[in-house]
């Protein structure tokens, strides 16, 4: 297998149809919109609730920080609400893209809408790998803090050398569980439980080309983040400051579309590869 070839094609297909940048591009421009609310809405509540202290210590009462919490409640229940929004386009640009690919793959013309079909044909099997994900990483970072509060308490070493182990697997799980699940289940209209054990299956038999995908994917991730803290706003959104903001999401848009085309393309690879091993076996 020949990963350079499988990168240089997904570069080509974007080369040859540049409509496709523009589900992620979509995506990334309610991300950032998420972010920007997440932090105004914070800053919001935290000033109440900084507010209402300060009062209540003056007043040798305690703080009623669920009443200060609860007159946002209109604010929070629609930022709840968003949030369930951004995270479904975020996974249905997902499975689009595992359709754009395979489509490609086939030499088949490219259709956003046609992706976008096939996509939400898929949204109960996508959400439930999503869901089964967000519930992986829930778990390691719960056990993450645990430690780090440990840690923080004993100043033990053990604790910290635990916590990394931690990331370090956690990272592993998910490269080697998770990395297959969509195209999976996109490609062979498998349900979520099979295609994420097949996922599993496939990411240990092919454990090295995934790790080294990876390793370009955490490379292309962290520029990203390097753009994105770059690009951030400090003081007054001058005209200047708004234009580096944008070309720093459109950077990053960039940067996700790739590797949202690379994961499908790797996975029809390994699954031309599979059905030659089993074809030789029956012969």
């Amino acid at each position: 297998m020949n990963l350079i070839v499988i990168f240089k094609r997904s570069l080509y297909l974007l080369k040859e149809e540049p409509k496709v940048f523009m589900p992620r591009i979509f995506t990334t421009i309610l991300s950032t919109i998420f972010i920007l609310y997440f932090v105004k809405l914070g800053l919001k509540v935290g000033l109440a609730i900084n507010q209402a202290t300060e009062i209540a210590k003056n007043a040798d009462t305690p703080a009623n920080i669920v009443g200060v919490v609860s007159q946002f409640s209109g604010e929070l229940s629609a930022f709840a609400w968003f949030s369930l929004f951004v995270y479904a386009m975020d996974i249905l640009s997902y499975g689009m893209y595992v359709k754009i690919a395979s489509d490609f793959h086939m030499k088949k013309p490219i259709s956003l809408i046609r992706a976008l079909g096939g996509a939400v044909n898929k949204a109960k099997v996508l959400s439930i790998i999503g869901i089964v994900a967000a519930i992986f990483a829930a778990i390691f970072i719960g056990i993450y803090l645990f430690l780090g509060s440990l840690y923080l308490s004993t100043h033990s070493p053990l604790f910290l050398i635990a916590g990394l182990a931690m990331i370090f697997f956690a990272l592993a799980t998910f490269a080697f569980v998770f990395f297959f699940a969509v195209p999976i289940a996109m490609v062979e209209n498998n349900g979520a439980k099979r295609a994420i054990l097949k996922s599993a299956s496939l990411g240990l038999k092919y454990k090295w080309p995934i790790l080294r995908t990876n390793i370009l994917f955490i490379g292309m991730v962290l520029i990203a983040m390097a753009v994105a803290v770059a690009t951030e706003f400090h003081g007054v959104m001058a005209l200047g400051a708004v234009i580096i903001f944008i070309f720093g999401r459109l950077i990053q848009a960039l940067i996700y579309t790739y590797l949202s085309i690379v994961n499908p393309f790797l996975y029809l690879t390994i699954e031309e590869i599979e059905q030659v091993g089993d074809r030789a076996q029956r012969v």
